[in-house]
């Protein structure tokens, strides 16, 4: 969560990469809805990862960014990793 002044609609947010691993060593991000430093509205937005492996394997990581008004303060909620 990211909190900004009153009066202020948006703010950068930064995180760390989701790194895609696997007993292939083959893992890759194909895929991202944002990325860090991506300027975010007051709400709440859904930020995306989706990796696949040499032999197809798909994975994916879904996390929210919220920015919201009032006292500054950072955290991230709701990290939800699915593999296939």
């Amino acid at each position: 969560m990211m909190n900004v002044n009153t009066g202020i609609s948006s703010t950068v947010v930064f995180w760390l990469v989701p790194t895609p691993t696997d007993n292939s060593g083959q893992a890759r991000i194909i895929f991202n809805t944002h990325n860090p430093g991506d300027i975010f509205f007051v709400g709440t937005t859904a930020v995306s990862y989706i990796a696949q492996d040499g032999f197809g394997n798909i994975g994916s990581c879904t996390f929210s960014v919220i920015v919201s008004t009032g006292k500054l303060n950072t955290f991230l909620k709701d990290v939800k990793v699915n593999l296939t």
